[in-house]
Parts: structure tokens; sequence; C-alpha cells
């Protein structure tokens, strides 16, 4: 699942990643690491720079930045707040953010900054992961997008709706 995360990632232009590591999410953060694999296909496009809210410039510039990344930088933050903030502002630049952090207390913290975000019509992708035994999928780590206006990443498994979850 990491692996198609960060090619999705890649696909929307994000090329740095803001990180809180923690004992649940260290597996998904050591596939970010590895190089992208260019072959994964997606059924969603890349989504429109007006989507962006009053950030259309910004969006636009992040989104058309040359397809030859290899690599997501993951860029270490000291707590999750400031990992959610610190993605924000990226997004205002770039277009569009990308976090992760752990499940449960880890997300929880971050809930200012994505609320924020989504206030302010800021795309942000969320990942607090969690691999639960008793999910449906377990392929699939909690994956959010704190704007409507964007689709929501699928799951490698072919979920491309996240309402139910």
């Amino acid at each position: 699942m990491g692996a198609y995360l960060a090619a999705y990632l890649s696909h929307l232009g994000i090329a740095d990643v803001f990180i809180v590591p923690g004992d649940y999410n260290l597996t998904l953060l050591d596939e970010l690491q590895k190089p992208i694999a260019k072959e994964v296909g997606f059924g969603v496009a890349k989504p429109p720079a007006s989507a962006a809210g009053g950030h259309q410039e910004a969006a636009a510039a992040g989104r058309d930045a040359p397809a030859t990344q290899t690599h997501l930088n993951l860029i270490n933050c000291c707590n999750e707040l400031n990992c959610g903030y610190a993605a924000d502002g990226y997004a205002r630049v770039r277009g569009i953010g990308a976090f992760v952090v752990t499940q449960s207390v880890g997300a929880l913290s971050c809930v200012n900054a994505v609320a924020g975000a989504f206030a302010e019509g800021v795309p942000l992708i969320v990942s607090a992961d969690a691999q639960s035994p008793a999910a449906s999928c377990n392929c699939c780590f909690s994956v959010v997008l704190a704007c409507p206006a964007h689709p929501c990443v699928p799951c490698a498994c072919g979920v491309a709706d996240c309402s139910d979850r």
C-alpha cells in the first residue's frame, strides 16, 4: 500500500511529505522511502487547479512540475499539530500537501490543522495509519482528504469511495 500511496502522491505533484514517525506507521514510512513505481495506473485524474480554493496559481505551478521524481522527501516534524500546519503551508504554495501520523492520539493531535485547511479549502492528504484485523480490507491504511473538492484516494484493492470510513 505504501508504494501505491507514494506513486499517487507523486502523480498529484507532491514531492515532500511531512511525517511524525511512530510504532504504527513505520512500515508505511519504510515503503514511502523506496523508489516510486511509475507503472501504477490510477482511475482518478489530477485535481484541477481550481480545486485548491483561493490558491489556484500555486496549485497549477505545483502540478506542472516534471514527472521525473524518483523518491518522496520525508520531512520529520516534532509533533502532529506542527506536521499538519507544515503540510498546510506546503499546500498553499504547491497546491496540495500530505502528511503521515500515527493512529488514535497522533490523528487526534492534528485535527486543528486539518480543520483549518478544510475551512479554507486547502487540500491536504492525511494518513493516520493503522492496519486493523477487523477491517474489510487488510491492505488499507486510513487515508483521508481534507478537501471535499478532491476525490478520495482510491485503495489498492479498488475501493474508491471513503464515505463509509
